[in-house]
Parts: structure tokens; C-alpha cells; sequence
């Protein structure tokens, strides 16, 4: 005669699942630090009517859904906590989805000569150009180019 297999104890199961969470946990959070949101505005006209009334700069994001480097972007470099908190702080952001041929946005892609995307613009709330971009950044990079492009506080 054999012996009946072991009982199944869902105590030890549950104690061994809280041990593996409690000493992976901090693993999960590793590269999620510092995470941030950049408040996007969606519409070139409400980012300049703000840029105006902060007497903050425009920054203009053209990018594309079929587009590589503006996805790595959007996924590595944007949420990055320096670069959101610099646009959100320093800038009035603004994302155009080249994407979508509206009349608007085909008119900013030739106002602003985009033949290339990722493209980034800075501009003041007039829409004259201060600075512009084309191709992938790193977050460092585009933080220190951010901050070369701010207005000085004497203009604010």
C-alpha cells in the first residue's frame, strides 16, 4: 500500500506567496522612480493662449503613430521625471499626431517645416521659433536642451 500523496496546505502557500512578494517587491519599482506625466495639451490654439497668459514658451511635439523614435519617446523619455517636470514647469507642451491629416495640423507641419519626426519646436506664444529639433533624444539630452531654450526669469 502506498501513502496517500501530501495534503495541499494553503497556509504555507499563502505565506510562501508574501515572502516572494515582499522580496521581489522592490525589483518591481526599479526603473519606475521618478516617473512623470507631462500635461500634454492636444491643441496648438489652447497651448498658445496659455503660453501667453504664463509667459511661458511653447513646446511643440510632432510625431506619428508609424514612427519608431517618436514611440521610444513617448515611452522612455516623456515620462521621465526631470523632463515632465521641466515641460510642465518651464513650457507649455503641446503633442501634434502628424497622423492625423486635420487642416490644423497640416498647417503647423508647414508653418513649422517639419519634414522630419520626432521634431520639437520651441517657440514663444507669438509662434516665433527660439529652437528646434529633429530625431530621437535621450531624457538627460532633452532636459539640457530644454533648459539652454527656457526663457530667463527676467522675461517672465
Amino acid at each position: 500500500m502506498t501513502d496517500p500523496p501530501p495534503r495541499f496546505d494553503k497556509r504555507l502557500l499563502a505565506i510562501f506567496a508574501v515572502a516572494l512578494i515582499a522580496a521581489g517587491a522592490p525589483f518591481l519599482f526599479l526603473g519606475q522612480t521618478g516617473k512623470g506625466k507631462v500635461a500634454w495639451f492636444t491643441s496648438h490654439a489652447d497651448a498658445v493662449t496659455k503660453a501667453s497668459d504664463s509667459k511661458r514658451p511653447v513646446f511643440i511635439y510632432f510625431t506619428a503613430t508609424w514612427c519608431g523614435p517618436c514611440q521610444q519617446m513617448k515611452k522612455y523619455v516623456f515620462p521621465d521625471a526631470a523632463v515632465a517636470d521641466t515641460l510642465n514647469q518651464q513650457f507649455v507642451p503641446v503633442m501634434i499626431e502628424t497622423t492625423e491629416n486635420t487642416p490644423q495640423n497640416l498647417g503647423l507641419s508647414q508653418q513649422y517645416h517639419v519634414k522630419f519626426i520626432p521634431m520639437m519646436v520651441i517657440t514663444d506664444a507669438e509662434g516665433t521659433v527660439l529652437a528646434e529639433r529633429t530625431g530621437r533624444v535621450g531624457a538627460s539630452d532633452l532636459v539640457d536642451w530644454l533648459k539652454t531654450h527656457r526663457q530667463s526669469d527676467e522675461t517672465r
